[in-house]
């Protein structure tokens, strides 16, 4: 590992202006970055790729700001950084034995960290401006971003020729699975080589809390954003956010990888064939797109998802249990545009007892948990539960029953009624955030609302 340090460079012009003005800063700014023409070519690239191509405005809108606030900061971060690279020299060379650059400098802007190339090596950019801005220049996040960064070099070098960039994908769908993958990669990798189950991502202290409570509304986004080919940098930049949480597309990308490491090691994921990739990415969002951690509240925006996921459990549950023949989606999942709990509510009718009988024993054959009445005459409930994440609820009741006809006519109302479906949507996403980690007082609240709703359906 060779330690390219050029941060003086600028810091001794920027210290020896009189006028600090935004013009006079941008002058030494380039002068300074001009000297290493393969690193500022870079920084443009980098740019380009979000349409913004005047060099000015890229120091302007990006980098000069953090001068402006943050300057005392900048001398803190550079030193800890080439300490910590210093300091794990040793260990960094024993997992990477071939030759690469790190590089310390002013005005990457987009990131504190990226990993391309420097006279034809693997390269790490460290830009000591998105250090400070993020304030990511101590202890275990300055060290978790080193390891992480580390982690894309390896995985570049694994890859070989078949590392690919952001230029490389003819989709930006494509794309979207792919870095998924990478930034899952190096992340995941950072917290095998620190044994720490550490991100130094995120802006919030509870963000890993969050993100794992969260998890069915962040795949469900990330999946709209792949089927839309939006950009892959609102869930891996710091300047967008989800409910105030940002840089949540680590989060998901790590959990991906740990996954396959039920099967694979790090070294073969690292070598998986974009084919591959697609597919277990894919399947890994869908199925993680639903579902709810026990005992938490959560309110996501509608998906599509929970249909297609109603209609396989559907195919799922008919092809064990031939007494079935009623069956339908019921609950907030099955009304389009409405915000709900990211369970999917199944409501399967019998015809006599017999049947109830066996419908019941049967799905407990298919992992379903029997929970009885749980509190409401004549239906009973069941709950599919995965890891302590609930999938799926299940209502079993007599077919025309009144328990049958009340929530088909209450969905259908929904469906149909914009007014209500609106006011119900936002009534649950306000009680969701009060009743965060209690589903009971969440529950006692919404029915109040319900009740109302209720009342203008002509039963």
């Amino acid at each position: 590992m060779e330690i390219l340090d050029i941060y003086d460079g600028f810091k001794i012009r920027y210290e020896k202006l009189n006028n600090k003005s935004i013009e006079n800063t941008f002058k030494v700014w380039n002068e300074y970055i001009s000297e290493y023409p393969e690193i500022k070519e870079l920084i443009i690239q980098t740019y380009r790729e979000e349409k913004v191509t005047n060099v000015f405005e890229i120091f302007e809108r990006y980098i000069y700001p953090i001068f402006d606030k943050k300057w005392n900061k900048f001398d803190l971060a550079h030193d800890n950084l080439i300490k910590y690279l210093k300091d794990s020299k040793n260990k960094i060379e024993e997992i990477v034995d071939e030759k690469f650059y790190t590089i310390s400098f002013i005005g990457l802007g987009t990131g504190a960290g990226h990993v391309d190339r420097y006279k034809n090596k693997p390269a790490i950019y460290f830009g000591i401006e998105k250090i400070v801005d993020l304030n990511w220049y101590e202890n275990s996040e300055l060290q978790d971003l080193i390891f992480h960064e580390l982690g894309h070099v390896l995985h570049m070098i694994l890859r070989g020729k078949d590392w690919l960039t952001k230029k490389m994908f003819k989709t930006q769908s494509d794309y979207l699975y792919w870095t998924l993958y990478e930034e899952g990669f190096a992340q995941r990798f950072s917290q095998k080589i620190t044994e720490k189950d550490f991100y130094h991502q995120g802006n919030q202290s509870d963000w890993r809390e969050w993100c794992d409570i969260n998890m069915p509304k962040l795949c469900a986004e990330y999946i709209s954003y792949v089927e839309e080919g939006k950009n892959e940098y609102d869930f891996f930049g710091d300047w967008f956010d989800i409910d105030g949480y940002s840089e949540t597309g680590y989060y998901i990308g790590t959990q991906f990888i740990k996954k396959l490491e039920e099967t694979m090691t790090l070294q073969e994921i690292a070598k998986m064939n974009l084919i591959d990739i697609k597919n277990e990415v894919h399947d890994f969002l869908f199925e993680n797109s639903f579902g709810l951690k026990n005992g938490y509240v959560v309110v996501s925006p509608y998906t599509e998802i929970w249909k297609k996921a109603f209609q396989i459990e559907k195919s799922r549950i008919k092809d064990n249990i031939d007494e079935v023949d009623y069956i339908e989606h019921i609950g907030s999942t099955a009304v389009e545009g409405l915000s709900a709990k990211p369970i999917i509510d199944i409501m399967i009718g019998y015809k006599n007892e017999e049947d109830k009988i066996t419908i019941i024993n049967k799905l407990q054959d298919i992992d379903y948990n029997y929970f009885g009445e749980n509190g409401i005459a004549e239906r009973h409930f069941f709950k599919y539960t995965v890891d302590g994440i609930t999938k799926f609820h299940i209502h079993l009741a007599k077919y025309k029953s009144d328990f049958w006809k009340r929530h088909l006519k209450f969905r259908n109302h929904l469906i149909i009624n914009k007014k209500d479906r609106d006011f119900y949507s936002e009534i649950k996403e306000k009680l969701s955030r009060k009743a965060f980690s209690n589903r009971e007082k969440y529950v006692q609240d919404k029915d109040e609302f319900i009740k109302k709703i209720v009342e203008n359906i002509d039963y």
